[in-house]
């Protein structure tokens, strides 16, 4: 490319940053932002920050509509290392800073998130967080953070698939097939951290994709925006409200962290019935997960492989209708497969859009 080009820490992908507090008498307020928010994505970040709850919750990410939301809640009177917090924060008991971006990457957008926090404390200015926000965007580097520092492609690997499968064992086939297909799962734990330490490992079943938009890392269940913004149809959605496991019209699975089950939604079963395939697929993903010789690489290349062998499969069942090469029912039934293998071939290629 010719001609100037932006610094490779330029940070275009944010969208947006805002300031919570609340203060000693309990109330929450959203004190700033920029740019300014629509009012439903104010009450969004209020109902994910937590600040609401009886426990501050440090520090979280989920991704509301086409954004990813960071948050890194801070105590107005514990500075750590920093200067010490501004009288004009008296009044506050905790603060937030909401981090708005177009890319998943929690360990960078937290790291700067902390930053702009200590710069709160110190100044309780908000045109003093905005002159750090705009550092970042328009060079990448503010104080001690530089966006150089977090490669997005580790982002997708904090959370190892293989410590997923120790979790669940054989059963972990079913998230597999989940993602594989399409279908809509909700991960449940009562722990946020340990929730969103979990669910972000999820998109990495189905590793050709390399879709972690699929992710909806933290809903609140019984907020009607939050829950309208699952009309996408595709997502791996966490909830730490017990109650979620009765909304049975958002999942066709249910992963239950606390107690270590996944559970397929009645609806759902015709989707998930073993075959041959699924049967060898749960035995690699096991018998590769307790191996302390395979490594984190060498589980998702295997994983991918067979992946891919099973796409490959499917691909040489295609026929050509109105000129295009298409998988269908019949051209699968030709092949006289064992009982479920048929209605597991159609549900992959409609998935993969061979169809």
């Amino acid at each position: 490319m010719s001609g100037s080009s932006a610094p490779s820490s330029f940070d275009t992908d944010l969208c947006g940053c805002a300031i919570l507090e609340k203060d000693v008498n309990g109330e929450v307020l959203l004190v700033w932002n920029y740019p300014k928010l629509e009012e439903h994505m104010e009450n969004v970040l209020i109902k994910r920050s937590q600040l609401e709850a009886d426990t501050v919750v440090g520090s979280s990410f989920s991704r509301f509509g086409s954004q990813w939301i960071y948050i890194r809640t801070l105590s107005a009177n514990d500075t750590g290392d920093s200067a010490p917090t501004s009288s004009s924060l008296a009044h506050v008991e905790v603060f937030s800073i909401c981090l708005l971006s177009k890319v998943f990457n929690p360990e960078k957008y937290l790291a700067m998130a902390t930053v702009l926090g200590a710069t709160y404390s110190t100044s309780a200015s908000p045109p003093a967080v905005l002159a750090a926000y705009l550092d970042v965007f328009r060079k990448g580097v503010h104080g001690s953070f530089d966006s150089a520092n977090f490669d997005p492609r580790r982002a997708l690997l904090v959370t190892s698939p293989k410590d997923v499968t120790r979790m669940f064992g054989p059963e972990i086939v079913l998230v597999w097939n989940a993602i594989l297909l399409k279908k809509r799962v909700v991960v449940h734990c009562e722990n946020l951290s340990a929730l969103l330490k979990v669910i972000r490992a999820f998109p990495a079943f189905a590793w050709h994709r390399r879709d972690w938009d699929i992710l909806r890392p933290f809903v609140v269940a019984g907020h009607a925006p939050e829950i309208a913004d699952l009309s996408s149809g595709v997502y791996v959605a966490g909830m730490t409200d017990p109650r979620s496991v009765r909304a049975l019209q958002l999942y066709d699975v249910f992963v239950n962290i606390d107690q270590r089950s996944i559970t397929v939604a009645d609806h759902a079963k015709e989707s998930f019935r073993m075959t041959s395939f699924h049967k060898d697929m749960a035995t690699f993903l096991v018998q590769n997960a307790e191996d302390p010789n395979v490594d984190v690489q060498t589980f998702i290349k295997g994983m991918a492989m067979k992946t891919q062998q099973l796409l490959g499969k499917i691909q040489q069942l295609r026929v050509e209708v109105d000129g295009k090469l298409v998988v269908t029912r019949e051209s699968i039934e030709a092949h006289k497969l064992p009982a479920n293998m048929p209605r597991f071939l159609y549900d992959v290629a409609v998935a993969e859009q061979l169809t």
